[in-house]
This record gives structure tokens, C-alpha cells and sequence, in this order.
């Protein structure tokens, strides 16, 4: 009813001006009147979205795992009670939940943080520490939501995927040897962990060149080759030193006229 009366009312002022202007005013009565019949929006919206990033990967078993978690608000307006979970895998230990607002907390392997508001173009961070207990590829998922109308439920979630691996471990050390001057000394050590694993034998902490796999083999020894030897064992997600094995180089000693080793 009122667009009609806003219709003839324009037409009847333009009475007997040129079919052109006429048809200008009939047009922009028309848009007049529509815009003022379409409803104002009367309910906020906010499309929150979440981010999210696992460090290291690979991970070492029993090391610390850390998910950095970015909830965005892209808008159009402020987002409110803005809450966050996480459930974390079953073979993970929880450690800590840092989030730069609000507050978080764990409950029986699910985190929970009330990340309290945040304006459009606004954004909030959760660090959340773990360790896995076995090797193994396990799957993160984290949810965010708000009290607001969410135009676009898609970017509400992220996943990672982590692969932790067994870092090596030294199960058999070397052996300490005493030897004869011109004879022969071979260490070697036994580790586990996950392939391919590298050696790399040491001499009072220094590197041997070349002296790169599970036994080291010393030709011909003398004096100069005394000393304290270990060997430092890597893989992907770690390194460890086995315990040191000492080469003693045996004198000759004489004793009621007869010469021996000692």
C-alpha cells in the first residue's frame, strides 16, 4: 500500500513532464520504496575461524609436543564468549595451556579455554604443550565457537597430524679394552631407535674422521691412541652419547728377567 501511494504521489508531481524523466521518477520512486520496506538486520554475526600448527614434527617419543592454535574473527562484528576445545590424543600426556587471553584448563585429556572476546579483524593465540608416550602417528583436532550467528561453520575446526618416532637409545655401551702396542682395538655399540640411526665415535670428545658406523676399529695401536672413546648416536628426532670406554696401551715389564705386558 505505502509503495503505491509513493508511486502515484511522484507521478502526479511529474504530471506533464517529458516520458523520460518520468520513467526516472517512476524507477527511483520504486527503489525508494523497496528499501524502505526490506527489514534492518536485527542479529550480529561473527565468523570466527581457527588455525592450527604442530612443532617439531617428527617428534621424539616422551619430548615435548606444541600445538599453536590462532582463533581469527574475521567479522562483521565483535564475537563474544569465545570458547575453544581441544580433545587431545589418547596417547599423549597434557602439560601446559597458555592462551595470550582468557584462561584454559584440562579435564581428563580435553582442553578447554574461554577466550573470552574479540572485534572484528581480531585475533587470540592457545599454546598447548604435550608428550607422547609411544611411537606412533596421532591426529589433533580443535574446535572454536561464539555466541554470534557464524556465516561460514567450514574454517570452526583445523587438524594436525604428528609422527612420533623412538629417539635412539644406547642399549649395549662400548667396552673398555687394554691392548698391545701394534695390535688391534675394535669398540662397538649396540642402539635402538628409529632408523636410520648415525654413529659418529669420539676420543676425548673430539670427532674421528671417518669413524662413522656401530664399530670403530683401530689398526695397529701405540700410545698416541689412549684415551677415553664414546660415540654419539642420531636419528631423526634426537641424539644421544654413550657412556665412555677407555684403551689402555699395556707396557713391557720386566720381572725376574723375563719380559711381559702390563
Amino acid at each position: 500500500m505505502q509503495l503505491a501511494q509513493t508511486v502515484s504521489h511522484d507521478l502526479q508531481s511529474g504530471a506533464g513532464a517529458h516520458p523520460r524523466r518520468l520513467r526516472r521518477m517512476l524507477l527511483v520512486a520504486v527503489l525508494a520504496s523497496m528499501s524502505a520496506l526490506l527489514p534492518l538486520r536485527s542479529f550480529a554475526a561473527a565468523d570466527v575461524g581457527i588455525a592450527k600448527a604442530d612443532l617439531p614434527d617428527p617428534v621424539a617419543v616422551g619430548s615435548n609436543l606444541t600445538y599453536t592454535i590462532l582463533v581469527t574473527n574475521i567479522g562483521p562484528d565483535p564475537a563474544t564468549a569465545i570458547a575453544l576445545t581441544d580433545l587431545l590424543p589418547a596417547s599423549t600426556v597434557y602439560v601446559s595451556a597458555t592462551p595470550s587471553q582468557g584462561s584454559c584448563m584440562n579435564v581428563a585429556g580435553t582442553v578447554t579455554c574461554s577466550l573470552l572476546s574479540l572485534p572484528a579483524g581480531g585475533s587470540a593465540t592457545v599454546s598447548i604443550v604435550v608428550t607422547s608416550s609411544v611411537a606412533a602417528t596421532i591426529t589433533n583436532t580443535v574446535a572454536v565457537t561464539a555466541t554470534e550467528l557464524d556465516p561460514d561453520l567450514a574454517n570452526n575446526s583445523a587438524m594436525a597430524v604428528t609422527t612420533v618416532l623412538d629417539p635412539p637409545v644406547v642399549t649395549v655401551p662400548p667396552a673398555s679394552l687394554s691392548v698391545c702396542p701394534g695390535s688391534n682395538a675394535v669398540f662397538s655399540v649396540t642402539a635402538t631407535g628409529e632408523p636410520p640411526l648415525a654413529y659418529q665415535w669420539r676420543l676425548a670428545g673430539t670427532n674421528l674422521a671417518g669413524q662413522t658406523s656401530a664399530t670403530l676399529t683401530i689398526n695397529n695401536v701405540s700410545n698416541a691412541n689412549a684415551g677415553s672413546y664414546d660415540v654419539v648416536v642420531t636419528n631423526s628426532v634426537g641424539s644421544t652419547v654413550s657412556s665412555a670406554a677407555t684403551l689402555t696401551v699395556l707396557v713391557p715389564t720386566t720381572a725376574t728377567g723375563r719380559m711381559g705386558w702390563g
